[in-house]
């Protein structure tokens, strides 16, 4: 006896055959298993009346053969329609933003309301010290308002790490000992702000560590009431003035770092945000400008070769790798075009904690 079995992947329509026999008849989707056997009282002959398995094979084989016309019509279909973008989270927009615009320009570190960032006229340095006196390692920041700017971050760093650290900040005085101009005019007071400051530090136990920093925007002069330098010869007068400020702190700490400037942004950010709330990337730089300023090889320049001396950038911590975006997550970088807003100078508190106990090592 020879048997031969076919599987039809189907669904069961009902159909009504002569006799009033109802029958299941597959057109998709159910696996219908047909067994036929040859010879006289086959098991298939004795259950199937005559004529019955004819039947059910042509409308089974009509139904196969629609079923392939339609799944040819659905690839078809498919292929002609446009592919669909994926959903992706709604866009933050200023109203998420903290600080919010409006509140940017405010948020400062506490330092500017102490009393322990110097005013552009204060002409003797006063220290500040935030932590814990008796802390184990002594940290010093001395700088403009772009060394003030880190506050933030430093402070956490400080309470998670248990450093002390003493603050002289001062408003327009870099950290390097370059003559620069106020408002057009001699500065003068930061000149003597400075040599204050270097003599406060010089006093006590040395310290673990130095952080220097600075905006590199200043205008400088080779003295006071020169031109005012550019190009290469400005790149050199900074690099000098960065060294000297270095080689004078060395002998008091056991490691001096200099801090590359943040990257500067071509528009004042709140002003921006608020101009184009919901397109927020309206107001990004792309991080080539944005870090365009000739004397970060001078700075690194100025330390190479100096014993304990070195250099840390964080520019990629607060960029990506094309575009500077206003933004991370639902904080407010900037408070103006190159200043970092407090709120977003402790959210780095864990990179900057780490970039700088690398440099304790």
């Amino acid at each position: 006896m020879r048997s031969r079995k076919r599987a039809v992947a189907v669904t069961t329509s009902w159909l009504l055959l002569a006799g009033g026999l109802t029958v299941g008849v597959s057109t998709a989707g159910v696996r219908a298993l047909e067994s036929v056997t040859a010879g006289a009282g086959s098991v298939g002959e004795a259950v199937q009346p005559a004529g019955l398995l004819d039947s059910t094979r042509r409308v089974a084989a009509d139904a196969a053969r629609g079923n392939q016309a339609r799944r040819a019509a659905a690839v078809r279909a498919s292929r002609q329609r446009p592919a669909q973008t994926p959903r992706t989270a709604s866009p933050i927009t200023a109203a998420d933003l903290t600080p919010t615009p409006a509140q940017a320009l405010g948020d400062k570190p506490h330092a500017y309301l102490d009393g322990c960032h110097a005013a552009a006229a204060t002409l003797v340095a006063r220290a500040c010290v935030y932590g814990r006196a008796t802390a184990p390692v002594r940290v010093l920041v001395l700088g403009d308002s772009h060394a003030a700017q880190w506050q933030g971050a430093l402070e956490l760093a400080a309470a998670q790490r248990n450093w002390v650290i003493t603050w002289l900040t001062k408003s327009g005085c870099p950290a390097a000992d370059v003559h620069v101009l106020s408002r057009g005019t001699p500065f003068v007071q930061c000149d003597q702000w400075r040599r204050s400051a270097l003599s406060v530090s010089a006093r006590g136990p040395a310290y673990d560590l130095v952080v220097l920093a600075s905006w590199t925007g200043h205008e400088i002069t080779a003295r006071p009431g020169s031109p005012v330098l550019t190009g290469a010869a400005r790149a050199r007068t900074w690099s000098a003035g960065v060294r000297r400020t270095v080689a004078t702190l060395t002998p008091h700490a056991r490691r001096v770092v200099w801090l590359r400037d943040t990257p500067r942004m071509r528009v004042d950010v709140p002003g921006c945000v608020l101009d184009h709330p919901r397109d927020l990337h309206a107001c990004a730089t792309p991080r080539a400008t944005a870090q365009a300023s000739p004397l970060w090889p001078a700075e690194w320049a100025a330390v190479s070769g100096l014993s304990r001396a070195g250099a840390v950038d964080l520019t990629a911590t607060i960029c990506g790798t094309s575009w500077c975006e206003v933004a991370a997550g639902r904080v407010l970088r900037w408070r103006d075009s190159g200043h970092l807003t407090n709120t977003y100078s402790r959210v780095l508190a864990p990179t900057v904690g780490v970039a700088l106990a690398k440099e304790l090592r």
